[in-house]
């Protein structure tokens, strides 16, 4: 799937953080730590200082627009139990979130994603405080989408929930009220996306019937004695 087709938000204004990036080697860490505030790089690993200690766990960064004169966003960054700042998956109290590395001069820091995000060619979607959404409906403006028990999004395929079929577009969200063609055969989805399977079901104003299979019956006699024309209609 093409990026644009889900909204990914971009992280570019993140390359200038509202804090100050120091490198401290060993030797001097600790003179460094008690003057300043903001990531220190200590051999290869990123730490971010604050009142002279090494912060751990959750921290709200400011972002700041490019040109460094005003905060245009927060984000957050996670710190270790060793203070070291973490890049890609967490799992926090039960909840996974993603936080992308950071390019450059601000290489290992990783910052929070929120909204919908590609990993390794999967799509996730994390919501406004960052927790991923993991097996579950949702919901963005007018469309629905489903992230499965890993979190991934269902993306131009096929799927079931609770017994029911439901297909997804190459955007992630589901059919809802349209017919489907696939391999010669004809489906059809309700308002809630269901698949019409086994059933007499009403649309476009006439009369139609899915099959076990859901695929919908034309030009043939349904299974209680009605004919339905090649479009399929009850006749």
């Amino acid at each position: 799937m093409k990026k644009h087709k889900l909204l990914a938000a971009t992280l570019a204004s993140l390359a200038v953080l509202g804090t100050g990036f120091f490198t401290a080697s060993t030797s001097n860490v600790q003179a460094a730590e008690q003057n300043r505030t903001g990531f220190v790089r200590e051999n290869g690993k990123v730490y971010f200082v604050e009142n002279g200690q090494k912060t751990r766990g959750w921290k709200s960064i400011d972002v700041y627009s490019d040109d460094k004169t005003k905060v245009v966003d927060k984000t957050w960054i996670y710190l270790n139990e060793s203070g070291e700042s973490q890049t890609g998956w967490i799992k926090d109290n039960g909840t996974w979130y993603y936080l992308q590395e950071l390019t450059g001069d601000q290489k290992g820091i990783g910052v929070m994603r929120r909204g919908f995000f590609e990993v390794s060619g999967t799509w996730y979607y994390f919501d406004g405080s960052g927790a991923m959404k993991e097996n579950q409906w949702f919901q963005q403006k007018d469309d629905w989408f489903y992230a499965d028990k890993s979190g991934a999004l269902k993306v131009y395929e096929w799927f079931q929930v609770s017994g029911k079929w439901y297909f997804a577009t190459e955007k992630g969200s589901i059919v809802t009220n349209a017919w489907i063609k696939s391999n010669d055969e004809v489906y059809h989805f309700n308002a809630s996306g269901e698949m019409a399977e086994n059933e007499w079901f009403q649309a476009n104003g006439g009369w139609f019937y899915a099959s076990k299979s859901g695929a919908i019956l034309r030009n043939t006699k349904t299974p209680d004695g009605y004919y339905v024309n090649e479009n399929g209609q009850w006749i």
